[in-house]
């Protein structure tokens, strides 16, 4: 699924922009990021595939296909929610209607098929564990900790290379705050934004902009893997690879690409015990890179939104 929506994706976007999209795949397909996705088959990279192509079909006036896609990536991974609220800033309201709906079909549908017991189970015991943090456990252990990629990972990374006052509550206290402001990030973008069936160009830009609202709401889960985390940032580059008009610009990117690569691969692994303060480093560095970029996107997706209304205006006045 993974490599059919990114041959979609530069479908989508069509013209030469799409062309260059899917020249420029092959970096995406021999990241270590995307084999180890692949190979470990984490859910998190087919909600991404199913947010992208849910976004995709609404733009296309198909509000009830999209709706299924995005309700089931919902109800499997909270952190498509975004899109949601982004869609409904957009004032897609069909297409939020029909995934209101597909959200609440599915686990009527897993309810009719496994019984009450599941439920019960999340609500009285799981529930609480999740709100704690102890249903994370992994979270604490010296082992994993540089490969959370996640806000909560980097203030636990912090705590461990010295700034005792992150404790966990206050690490999760940081991670909820940056969850609330991601959502109000996806709200703005989706206010400011014409989600519609734009000129190729402008499609690149979108794509860009869901991608990097996906990856910026995934950062907010308690635990992303390293495996699996920076898949969809990874994806984002090389749609900025693909746009690049200079030579520089284009090697640029591919430098970003090489260097997730190498410290993806120079990473400690989770059976060496405590790790060594120059990988908790690594990965604060790769952390902050990430959000560097998906933050410098969606701030990029505002401002030519500024620029093209002020030249709508312009033309109006004149």
């Amino acid at each position: 699924m993974l490599i059919g929506t990114v041959l979609a994706v530069g479908v989508w976007i069509g013209d030469a922009e799409g062309g260059r999209v899917l020249l420029a795949a092959p970096l995406m397909l021999v990241t270590p990021h995307f084999l180890t996705a692949l190979q470990v088959g984490n859910f998190q990279s087919t909600a991404v595939c199913l947010s992208l192509l849910a976004l995709i079909l609404a733009t296309g006036r198909r509000p009830g296909s999209a709706g299924a896609l995005l309700g089931f990536a919902v109800v499997s991974k909270i952190f498509p929610g975004a899109l949601v609220v982004h869609l409904a800033a957009g004032r897609r309201w069909r297409a939020v209607a029909w995934c209101a709906a597909f959200a609440i079909l599915f686990p009527l549908a897993a309810l009719a098929i496994y019984g009450w017991r599941p439920y019960s189970d999340f609500l009285h015991q799981e529930l609480g564990r999740i709100a704690s943090g102890a249903a994370f456990p992994q979270t604490e252990r010296p082992s994993i900790i540089p490969l959370n990629l996640g806000i909560y990972g980097a203030a636990v990374k912090l705590r461990v290379l010295g700034a005792s006052w992150l404790t966990p509550p206050r690490g999760r206290a940081i991670a909820s705050v940056y969850g609330f402001l991601i959502l109000v990030l996806a709200a703005w973008t989706g206010w400011r934004t014409r989600l519609d069936a734009a000129p190729p160009a402008d499609r690149t830009g979108l794509a860009q902009l869901w991608l990097a609202l996906l990856a910026l709401a995934s950062f907010r889960s308690p635990f992303v893997g390293s495996g699996y985390g920076l898949l969809a940032t990874v994806w984002l580059v090389t749609l900025l690879a693909a746009e690049a008009t200079r030579p520089a610009a284009l090697l640029f990117w591919i430098a970003v690409l090489a260097a997730a690569a190498v410290q993806f691969w120079t990473g400690p692994s989770p059976a060496a015990g405590v790790p060594p303060r120059w990988a908790l480093w690594s990965a604060l560095l790769a952390q902050s890179g990430a959000l560097a970029i998906n933050g410098w996107v969606v701030t990029g997706a505002l401002a030519r939104t500024r620029a093209r209304v002020a030249r709508v205006e312009i033309a109006a006045a004149a």
